[in-house]
């Protein structure tokens, strides 16, 4: 987002060639460089939807890693040699479905990767409302399924889960001449029933973090204190003290009941 973020300034529509590291201006020669471009759409296709087609062998990965508070995601025109392929998802109470589309003579092989919050329990799965047997990866940082299918035409994915935490991305919107300052996510990871995520900050200032959580409650937090709940966001507002240092880091301990 910071990098798509940047056609709102300078020469708009076009995203800049180099930022300087000091402060929010252009340090390049030319914007309208179709590289630059690139640091947009290769995160988002390769990053957050996990993209890989190939048309030799009529195969297409996709691994979504999308963050937990978003409810639905529409994707279009993910052409595979002659075919175009399309997905829809959308998360509902204790599932998410996934609606595949597929316009073309040749079937699809689809390795299907989408990954959850830590701590996510995976119940069940459904292809066309028939329920099969899936495995998973689990670690402290995601729980992932791992599904196989071919695609011709249509083919829903239903995944049945349960709780789960994230911190959920924070983004900022520098403005031109904006001092490199702004509050850090570096980690986060699930031990147990304790979610920690480390953040870096100024002296003397302040910094907010949003955690998603689902079917629990938040019962304790250390380096930080809730300011908001609404619904299953909680906020958390991190405070870093006075030093002599230029950058401070803190780790901020959530647990869960």
């Amino acid at each position: 987002m910071n990098n798509l973020l940047v056609y709102q300034h300078w020469a708009k529509g076009f995203v800049e060639e180099v930022l300087n590291g000091e402060d929010f201006q252009p340090s390049g020669v030319c914007p309208h460089q179709c590289w630059s471009e690139t640091m947009v759409l290769q995160p988002t296709l390769e990053g957050m939807l996990g993209l890989y087609p190939d048309a030799t062998k009529n195969y297409l990965k996709i691994s979504p890693q999308l963050p937990a508070d978003w409810n639905f995601i529409n994707i279009e025109n993910i052409r595979v040699g002659k075919s175009v392929i399309s997905l829809n998802m959308k998360r509902e109470n204790d599932k998410t479905v996934y609606i595949f589309g597929q316009k073309g003579k040749n079937k699809i092989h689809i390795e299907f990767n989408p990954t959850f919050a830590p701590g996510t329990n995976l119940s069940k799965v459904l292809i066309n409302g028939k329920e099969i047997s899936f495995t998973s990866q689990s670690n402290r940082k995601s729980e992932s399924v791992d599904l196989n299918f071919d695609l011709s035409g249509r083919t829903e994915v239903q995944i049945y889960t349960s709780g789960g935490i994230s911190v959920l991305p924070s983004i900022d919107r520098p403005i031109p001449n904006y001092k490199s300052e702004g509050f850090r996510i570096l980690s986060s990871d699930l031990d147990g029933k304790v979610y920690i995520v480390n953040v870096e900050g100024k002296p003397k200032k302040s910094g907010t973090l949003k955690i998603y959580v689902t079917d629990k409650n938040i019962s304790n937090v250390e380096g930080g204190e809730i300011s908001e709940i609404d619904n299953c966001i909680y906020t958390i507002k991190v405070i870093f003290p006075e030093s002599a240092d230029k950058y401070l880091r803190k780790r901020v301990k959530i647990s869960l009941k």
